[in-house]
């Protein structure tokens, strides 16, 4: 997922914005609510998050094209206002799956 424009995309605007709706990790379905942190982060800590789920939790599989996130790069996609609210996020979601079918 953090190897594609895409997929970094969302996963910043999950944490800047959050996420509502359903999705599935897995054969795991999940329904709720991932409130906004971007009122509590800075676009460096986003991007140290980010950095260290990719480099402990993710077991090596973030993709041979991937590359850590920087400060600048998670600035300018909260700049572009891909997403404003929980909602726009499961809409990226969604479109992330299709272009990947293999993230589902």
């Amino acid at each position: 997922m953090a190897s594609s424009d895409l997929g970094r995309a969302y996963l910043v605007n999950v944490i800047n914005v959050g996420l509502i709706g359903p999705i599935s990790v897995g054969a795991v379905a999940y329904m709720g609510v991932m409130p906004a942190q971007g009122s509590s982060y800075t676009a460096a800590d986003i991007s140290d998050l980010l950095n260290y789920m990719a480099r402990e939790l993710d077991d090596g599989k973030s993709g041979e094209n991937w590359r850590q996130f920087s400060e600048s790069e998670v600035q300018q996609i909260i700049d572009r206002g891909t997403a404003e609210g929980g909602h726009d996020t499961a809409r990226q979601r969604a479109a992330l799956i299709a272009a990947f079918p293999e993230l589902q």
